[in-house]
């Protein structure tokens, strides 16, 4: 592997990790797919950067080809709440935030080698699932939310088999690293209002961090036919990654002594170790592409994402006297739906457009501020060009066109005792600018 290939192995490792998607799933895996909204991505393995969709494209390969590529995410968001303590009492503080959905960097790399004639395998490395949300200390919702953190690393190793002419099967093995944080408040106040105590709900608040990490492992599987010489067909499924996350939960106690007194005599809110489980969902995607003559062809994809498997989350304490934190979620499997062209005026240009519909997983009803989720609507746009026989060049910007995120989280809603209640509108709009090199043997 020549210098050129080689920093486009390692330049991945250079970016950082924290970003925004629907529900709390990454779609920036290929700039090149991008600038079509990733319509008939599973079905056009021209680029290494596509075999994350399916593994049946590893076959695509002549040789040996690289793709790097990385994609900014660029958030801008606000929101109006309202809060009530666990008391009811008027939760005091800032209502109106803005700027709490991080920005972030998603790198990409996948390489492909062919051994056989008929048997070629791949690697990819990317960020499949993440999100970052952050709140200051004053935030009305604090009870529910100060720091919401879901990070992944994702390595798939696959392999892809030419059964006939026309058709290729693939499949491989996912090696995934999950980091998470959990951060809001504790309504100290109420807890000693309650007891007695003399202080104020809403006034008296201590803090609670949970940190973990894991390792978990699945499976994907893909198939591509190509039906004829212009319509090429291709679907594959990635498994859902089981994970129980294991970590530390840390308090900081409030002023005025409540937290103190509990842990005295009851061993509360002690630091210590905890556990949650923490699945991320299956993803199932079908894809077209249809080269309509030369110079035009247009694509179509819809996936399925399975957020069955996101119910709630359960965080367990090693402390036995320290109840366990449930936040429920109850999303709902998700859908999207994208379509796109490619014009190549010659050998060496190419420009795409596309358009997206991208559906929410979350309800009004249990929507949390980490996580301020809504669908939305994809208009994206790319170009390529053709460096030299060896080399291509990707740029992609797409922009998403968000509706409002409601809240409604009651006190007597599932969990929310100790919260109060948490109503409001966030709104979000989203930019992304994918690069991508593609390099060949």
């Amino acid at each position: 592997m020549n210098r050129a290939a080689a920093a486009l192995f390692f330049a991945p490792i250079l970016f950082a990790t924290s970003a925004f998607g629907t529900g709390f799933g990454l779609r920036e895996f290929s700039p090149s797919g991008l600038g079509m909204a990733y319509a008939g991505g599973a079905a056009d393995g021209h680029f290494a950067s596509a075999i994350f969709s399916n593994p049946a494209l590893i076959g695509g390969v002549d040789t040996f080809d690289i793709a790097s590529g990385a994609t900014a995410i660029l958030t801008n968001t606000d929101a109006d709440y309202s809060a009530k303590t666990a008391a009811g009492t008027v939760v005091a503080g800032n209502g109106k935030p803005d700027g709490f959905v991080t920005k972030a960097v998603i790198p990409d790399l996948a390489v492909r080698y062919r051994l056989t004639d008929k048997l070629t395998i791949g690697l990819s490395e990317n960020m499949p699932w993440g999100m970052v949300s952050k709140y200051s200390n004053d935030f009305v919702g604090r009870y529910y939310a100060t720091k919401s953190e879901i990070q992944t690393r994702n390595i798939t190793v696959a392999a892809a088999y030419q059964v006939l002419p026309e058709l290729s099967i693939g499949g491989g093995v996912q090696i995934q690293f999950v980091k998470a944080a959990l951060g809001k408040a504790i309504d100290f106040g109420t807890i000693g209002y309650k007891y007695g105590f003399g202080t104020t709900p809403g006034k008296n608040d201590g803090f609670g961090m949970m940190t973990a990490n894991d390792w978990g492992f699945g499976y994907t599987l893909g198939i591509l036919w190509k039906a004829t010489d212009k319509l090429s067909i291709g679907a594959s499924y990635r498994s859902r990654i089981a994970h129980t996350v294991h970590g530390n939960e840390k308090y900081t106690w409030d002023a005025a002594g409540v937290a103190k007194y509990l842990n005295a005599h009851y061993t509360l809110f002690t630091n210590t170790g905890v556990k949650a489980v923490l699945d991320t969902p299956a993803v199932a995607t079908f894809s077209a592409k249809y080269k309509i003559d030369d110079r035009w062809s247009v694509g179509a994809t819809a996936d399925w994402t399975g957020w069955y498997s996101f119910q709630n989350i359960l965080a367990v304490s090693s402390n036995p006297a320290q109840s366990s934190d449930l936040n429920l979620m109850d999303w709902k499997p998700s859908l999207m739906g994208s379509l796109g062209a490619e014009y190549r005026p010659n050998a060496d240009w190419s420009f795409r457009l596309g358009t997206a519909y991208d559906a929410t997983p979350t309800r009004t009803k249990t929507r949390i501020p980490g996580i301020p989720d809504t669908s939305r609507i994809w208009l994206t746009s790319g170009v390529g060009y053709r460096w030299d026989d060896n080399v291509d060049l990707s740029l992609a910007y797409a922009y998403m066109f968000m509706g409002h995120a409601d809240f409604n989280q009651q006190v007597t809603g599932t969990g929310n005792s100790a919260r109060g209640t948490l109503t409001g509108t966030s709104n979000l709009a989203v930019h992304l600018v994918g690069l991508e090199l593609d390099y060949k043997l």
